[in-house]
């Protein structure tokens, strides 16, 4: 993806948990590109994993933020509310919750 970077997570081995900004994306890109727009990188930058989530309630539906929470487990949370667990060393992601 060539997109701006809205959020990064450091992580303790020098790599990175990403989050590219979607709000200005090409109307062209793929919805698959749009909706899985949170990936890990090492410490080099090269690409580990893209987030592997179910399909959102909408097409086209990125998400907006990433953040641990207390037990160091990653979340990431779409524009749909659906909040994810996410695990860092594949990006496979579980819905764990539904925010209003």
């Amino acid at each position: 993806m060539n997109l701006a970077i809205k959020k990064s997570l450091t992580l303790p081995d020098g790599g990175a948990v990403l989050l590219y900004d979607m709000s200005k994306a090409d109307k062209s890109l793929p919805a698959t590109e749009v909706e899985l727009n949170v990936c890990r990188v090492d410490s080099k930058g090269t690409k580990l994993w893209q987030i592997n989530a179910p399909d959102p309630v909408r097409p086209r539906t990125p998400f907006t933020n990433i953040y641990f929470v207390p037990d160091g487990m990653l979340r990431a949370f779409p524009f749909d509310c659906y909040e994810h667990e996410v695990d860092l060393e594949t990006g496979k992601a579980v819905v764990v919750d539904y925010l209003k």
